[in-house]
């Protein structure tokens, strides 16, 4: 009976809540058939099938309409702040079809082909679900419309995207004003606008096809500018910070050294700490030493200097002392792994029993010296521990098992005191850095990057290393190869990323070691322009030669392969461009300028037409002389020396101009705002920006709604329920053997530490004439 009544509760339970579901609505998955997106490129040729993207999240089918329409009232419906729909009521369309996307009821990525043969124009395109709609532009055209913008012109480049020709006598109206001024090209294609009074657009018309881009305004070149740098990015409480940087006034072509005071101050976010004024020298530098307040809290601190109607800030680290006491941690890499020694004193004297947390963070790569978050950073090690009698506690951390380099990052604290430093164990002779052009771009769009390659014992960069990049999701990979120029650097790019999270990894192998990088690229299904430079992976231009002086000729050589027609070949600079057509032979062309100075960037430019695209790209061209950031002319006499020795610094020959000269010897690589390689880059300000109609897969627009119900769509928000841990990698104290701030005709003599090891040397190189140079150097000492 018991057995019984059991299995009768049973099955009333059972049935009770079979019939609490049949009582539930079931669910409309028709409701999914209003979700749907349309996007479309910005620009296609006429002799390819053109194709617009439909995102849907049901198989329902989709009726599609195309209308030839007129490109201005496009461009004045987009003008608005919310894009308005195009009335196509009154046009006949040039074709209608349907569409069935396939999949069912998720989510789907369909390339819907227009049916337009070979015509050329604006046309709207319209996707109609029952009673939603959505409505995308389409321009397809023969024209490649490139503009080139500095402070001083505006210049256009039209060519032919079938023959690769420039495009002679075309019409090209710009907007200015409020009102348009139409002009045509010059024989070789090209148009420069140099009024005051700038064009925010351009259209370009030839034969039945039209091109635009949209001018963005280009900022002045400052009258003024000013650099600063610490001898530390980490400094304790109580201790004197060294600041150094110089100052520059434009006259003319060239940035020349400025004179009276600088300002400096320190500044925890709105207090000032400190703020004192020092006279600048003859080559406009300044160096000075600043006391951190012994009261001072532990974090970020910014340094700011004003001198010359011109103002440039940096960041320092201050560790904290609590009642005196102050933290060190030193961490050294062993066979096993790494140890760590916590070092805890007062005025001096060791201070035992004091308990101290230890957080420690990884990641698998070498970080650049300048970054402080980088990818795949996990905390490996929180842990607390007690000091000595002798004022120090060791933990150890055991070698990764993934046979990866690392870069560790090191936090110490103990009641208010705290302490930082990063530790960079390497397994290779190079580091890698790979940089992508967006962390986050639409689908159907390149993912394109640059690959950087640094030698690990000074920075500088190693030339012509072979690098494997691969594109990573799930079981999908894309690899290519490629190999860094000589200033260690290479450009690259995966046609067909895959929606969701990819993963670039590049890897090189020097010494039978091997280095690694990665990032993450999040493709998304939104597919508005993902604001890219546009530049070329697949565009080559070669100089020469390293370096000019002005009133060199520098010969030039452009190249993409399957290239034809004509090439835009341009010398850039912040305040005008100098423009050259040259004939395009199997991929290659070739001129000629003449090397003229001017104040900010200079570079060489180039465009080519390949496959119904035009392709750009530029490269630096480095001029030395006054006024100019240029590689550095003080080096020590050798790399190797004896322990105790005393090495000298010495100036190449030829470079005749007195400059102010900071010398600094540390026993670890500097980091952050205690690198002196950045100072050059800052005279390199001004460089003109290009824009392209038509280029290489180019960027997506995507629809509006175009009916009173509107297309559904999906967003996902991200809920922050806590503050997130701070993972990033501390800069490094640079443990300082040497300081000297010296002219050039004094003698620099560098004692060289007892120990033996490798340090390394930075200099800072400041002219008389305005130039700016700086160096890193290994010094081995045995």
């Amino acid at each position: 009976m018991l057995r019984l009544a059991a299995a009768l509760l049973c099955l009333f339970f059972v049935l009770g809540a079979l019939c609490a579901q049949a009582a539930r609505p079931l669910p409309d998955l028709h409701k999914w058939d209003s979700y749907f997106a349309l996007f479309a490129r910005n620009s296609s040729v006429p002799w390819k099938e053109t194709t617009v993207r439909l995102d849907t999240y049901s198989s329902a089918p989709v009726d599609f309409s195309v209308f030839a329409v007129d490109p201005a009232d496009v461009i004045v419906a987009g003008s608005n702040a919310r894009p308005r729909v195009l009335a196509t009521a009154h046009l006949h369309p040039v074709a209608t079809w349907r569409f069935a996307p396939v999949g069912g009821y998720r989510f789907e990525s369909s390339y819907v082909a227009v049916p337009l043969g070979s015509r050329e124009g604006f046309f709207v395109v319209e996707a109609r679900r029952k009673d939603v709609a959505q409505q995308v532009w389409i321009n397809r055209s023969r024209i490649g419309l490139l503009s080139k913008q500095c402070a001083g012109e505006v210049l256009l480049y039209g060519a032919d995207l079938g023959t690769g020709r420039a495009l002679s006598n075309m019409r090209i109206s710009f907007l200015t004003g409020g009102r348009f001024v139409v002009l045509n090209t010059d024989a070789h294609g090209l148009i420069a606008w140099r009024d005051a009074q700038r064009p925010v657009f351009a259209l370009a018309e030839f034969a039945s096809s039209k091109a635009f881009v949209s001018l963005l305004p280009q900022a002045p070149l400052p009258n003024a500018l000013a650099g600063v740098f610490v001898d530390s990015a980490v400094v304790h409480a109580g201790e004197r910070l060294r600041v150094v940087g110089f100052a520059r006034t434009r006259a003319g072509a060239e940035f020349k050294p400025a004179r009276g005071q600088a300002e400096i101050s320190v500044r925890a976010g709105a207090s000032e700490l400190v703020r004192q004024a020092i006279g600048l020298d003859a080559a406009g530098a300044f160096a000075t030493g600043v006391m951190i307040p012994e009261t001072s809290p532990g974090g970020d601190y910014t340094v700011l200097v004003s001198a010359a109607n011109a103002s440039a800030g940096t960041v320092v680290h201050v560790d904290a002392n609590a009642a005196g006491m102050t933290l060190k941690a030193m961490p050294v890499a062993t066979a096993g792994g790494v140890n760590i020694t916590v070092a805890a004193s007062h005025a001096g004297l060791p201070v035992g029993g004091a308990t101290v947390r230890i957080m420690v963070v990884r990641s698998p790569h070498i970080a650049p010296p300048v970054a402080s978050n980088v990818w795949g950073v996990s905390k490996i090690l929180d842990q607390a521990v007690s000091t000595g009698a002798d004022g120090t506690a060791q933990v150890s951390i055991d070698r990764p098992t993934d046979g990866l380099a690392s870069t560790y990052g090191i936090r110490i604290s103990s009641g208010g005191a705290t302490a930082s430093t990063r530790l960079v164990v390497p397994t290779s002779l190079v580091a890698l850095r790979i940089q992508a052009a967006q962390t986050e771009q639409s689908l159907g769009n390149p993912v394109a990057f640059d690959v950087y390659v640094n030698t690990v014992s000074d920075g500088k960069p190693a030339p012509n290393i072979a690098v494997r990049v691969q594109l990573v999701r799930g079981p999908s990979i894309q690899e290519q190869s490629l190999t860094v120029d000589s200033a260690g650097h290479g450009r690259g790019m995966f046609s067909r990323p895959e929606l969701g999270s990819n993963l670039i990894l590049a890897r090189a192998s020097v010494g039978g070691k091997e280095a690694l990088d990665a990032q993450e690229v999040r493709v998304v299904p939104s597919a508005l322009s993902d604001g890219g430079e546009g530049r070329s992976a697949d565009v080559t231009i070669t100089l020469d030669r390293s370096k000019y002086r002005t009133a060199d000729r520098v010969a030039v050589e452009a190249s993409t392969p399957g290239a034809a027609g004509d090439a835009l070949i341009t010398y850039e600079t912040a305040a005008n461009i100098d423009a050259a057509i040259a004939p395009v032979h199997d991929g290659r062309a070739a001129t000629t300028f003449t090397v003229r100075n001017a104040a900010g960037s200079i570079e060489i430019g180039s465009a080519l037409v390949r496959d119904g695209e035009l392709r750009w790209s530029s490269v630096p061209l480095q001029l030395t002389g006054p006024g100019r950031g240029q590689p550095a002319s003080v080096h020590l006499d050798g790399d190797v020396f004896a322990a105790g020795a005393t090495a000298r610094l010495k100036i190449d020959e030829g470079q005749t101009a007195d400059r102010t000269i900071i010398g600094r010897m540390t026993s670890s690589v500097p980091t952050a705002s205690a690198r002196f390689e950045s100072a050059p880059d800052l005279l390199w300000i001004g460089r003109a920006a290009s824009q392209d109609s038509a280029p290489p897969n180019g960027d997506w627009h995507a629809g509006i709604d175009a009916a009173a119900t509107h297309a559904s769509t999906l967003t996902f928000d991200g809920i922050q329920t806590a503050r997130p841990e701070d993972l990033s990698i501390a800069p490094v104290e640079s443990a300082i053997i040497y300081w000297r701030v010296a002219r050039s005709g004094d003698d620099v003599s560098i004692p060289l530490p007892q120990t033996p090891g490798t340090y390394t040397l930075s200099i800072l190189e400041l002219g008389d004439d305005g130039h700016v140079s700086a160096s890193t150097q290994s010094v081995l000492v045995k």
